[in-house]
């Protein structure tokens, strides 16, 4: 009798220590629960002024974050987190113009001519998980990107000289005139050139020896900066 009962006590020894080890995995799960972590975001820009057909370049990066009370790193590859940059022309509403694949830290957008108009430009960390910490969403603060006309020019020499001028994009101005100014002590009026359905415009300026310095002034229409394109006559007889 003596055996069966040491069986049963070894058998009831051996549930208890189950039963210690299981509650002991219970009582300790919370120490490891996700926490959740601020974060931040930033938009990078090469310049914020460009002229209309430009090469551009942006970037968005989420870079740092609050977790577990100390200053931590965005990891590179969270689950489920993205970087997007977005665009709006009225700073208010907005739309996603470049994004990366999920689990992706920042996001780019550039290439030649990419924005057609001046626009408002921001960053947005769309949120993530990695090893038991979840990072928050966040917004940078909007950047103003201002595109401006493009305007080339060349000259024919004579009398006076015969300059030629060429807007990009021609779009609302086709038909109207744009200011010319003279350089005589301070900028000054000299005339107002008509500007073709090309967005060329010409005309007839005199020089000095010394070379006479004029400006042609292209407003701001149309979504797209003003500009004023700087030009010099000279005489040499």
């Amino acid at each position: 009798m003596a055996r069966p009962l040491l069986k049963r006590l070894a058998a009831l020894a051996a549930t208890a220590a189950l039963a210690f080890t299981t509650m002991s995995t219970v009582a300790a799960a919370p120490a490891h629960a996700d926490a959740v972590c601020t974060s931040s975001v930033v938009l990078n820009a090469t310049t914020r002024s460009y002229e209309y057909g430009d090469y551009m370049s942006f970037r968005a990066d989420a870079r740092t974050g609050t977790c577990r009370g100390e200053d931590s790193y965005i990891p590179s590859s969270p689950t489920g987190g993205a970087t997007v940059i977005d665009a709006s022309t009225d700073g208010r509403t907005w739309s996603r113009v470049a994004m990366t694949s999920s689990g992706s830290s920042y996001a780019y957008l550039y290439g030649t001519g990419i924005l057609k108009r001046s626009v408002f430009l921001r960053a947005r960390y769309i949120g993530g998980a990695y090893a038991g910490s979840t990072w928050s969403s966040s917004v940078s603060a909007p950047v103003r990107i201002n595109v401006y006309r493009k305007v080339t020019a060349r000259f024919r020499s004579g009398a006076r000289a015969t300059g030629i001028f060429r807007i990009t994009p021609a779009a609302g101005f086709a038909g109207k005139k744009v200011l010319v100014q003279v350089k005589k002590g301070k900028w000054r009026k000299a005339k107002k050139l008509r500007v073709n359905r090309k967005g060329v415009a010409r005309g007839k300026f005199s020089g000095t020896r010394r070379g006479t310095k004029y400006r042609l002034v292209v407003p701001a229409r149309g979504g797209l900066g003003g500009v004023k394109y700087g030009f010099s006559i000279r005489r040499y007889y």
